[in-house]
């Protein structure tokens, strides 16, 4: 679970928090250490059949092959975003209040799940001329694993960062989402490439309200959207179709093309370019 303060900016020094785009490079240097751990192996793995056997054209090729592979799993990696838009004494918040130790544990380096407006630290921070009203800033005070309040987790809440984040959103994804004022869930496909920055796909947003009962509860969303992950089922809706979409199957048709196309565009054109087309 992380707080972010804004989509790609410098955040001061004392406040604990990501920036979207800066948790996305953050996976894109670890990506880079897995793909050299992974070349390692391979000159490892072919230097000793080297010792073993003669050297052959077949070896060769087959040492060839298993690179380029190895380079092609490697051109981009495709990785959801996943925000709530909630406010504090919402019911998502609360459980995050409560719960957030286990989701920390049940997400792990798969996915995140961002909370925009959100920061951490022992204390408030002024950190912009623009934040300075005392009413904007509301702390949280986090439970860790025993339940008890503990001071290093406590969050704060920063009105001006939140309503910063829903405006820019709505203006990157062109009015096709829309802040509604209750908790929300938002989905955006994202590419993270070896090289290069992060790419994200606003044209793919998908939303939905958390609504417990009538949709899903933020530990529902938790569970749906790491296990399909881990199961590599490849749903559009990352598992949580019953929030983005309602009971409605005409949605669920014209929103799965819509992504589908979206993603599988993203990716030819990620491909060409790391050919050099």
């Amino acid at each position: 679970m992380l707080a972010i303060t804004s989509w790609d900016g410098p955040l001061p020094p004392v406040m604990n928090a990501w920036s979207v785009v800066g948790r996305l490079r953050h996976q894109q240097e670890l990506q880079r250490k897995r793909l050299k751990a992974a070349r390692h192996r391979e000159q490892i793995r072919f230097a000793k059949r080297r010792d073993r056997e003669p050297l052959s054209e077949f070896l060769i090729a087959t040492e060839s092959t298993d690179r380029q592979m190895i380079d092609y799993r490697a051109v981009a990696t495709p990785r959801v975003v996943a925000l709530v838009f909630a406010q504090p004494r919402t019911a998502p918040i609360e459980t995050l209040r409560h719960s957030r130790d286990y989701f920390d544990i049940r997400t792990g380096d798969t996915w995140d799940l961002f909370f925009p407006g959100y920061y951490n630290s022992k204390r408030a921070i002024n950190a912009d001329s623009r934040m300075q009203l005392v009413s904007a800033v509301e702390r949280l005070r986090m439970e860790d694993i025993t339940g008890q309040a503990s001071n290093e987790l406590n969050w704060y809440f920063d009105s001006f960062a939140f309503n910063q984040m829903r405006k820019e959103l709505e203006d990157y994804t062109e009015g096709k989402w829309a802040y509604s004022g209750r908790p929300e869930l938002v989905l955006l496909n994202s590419m993270v490439p070896t090289s290069g920055p992060p790419l994200i796909d606003w044209p793919s947003v998908q939303s939905g309200p958390i609504i417990g009962d009538l949709t899903l509860t933020i530990e529902e969303i938790v569970e749906a959207v790491s296990g399909d992950l881990e199961r590599q089922e490849e749903d559009p809706h990352y598992g949580v179709e019953k929030v983005i979409l309602g009971d409605s199957p005409e949605n669920d048709s014209f929103a799965s093309k819509v992504l589908i196309g979206a993603l599988g565009g993203m990716i030819a054109a990620l491909g060409k370019g790391a050919l050099g087309l």
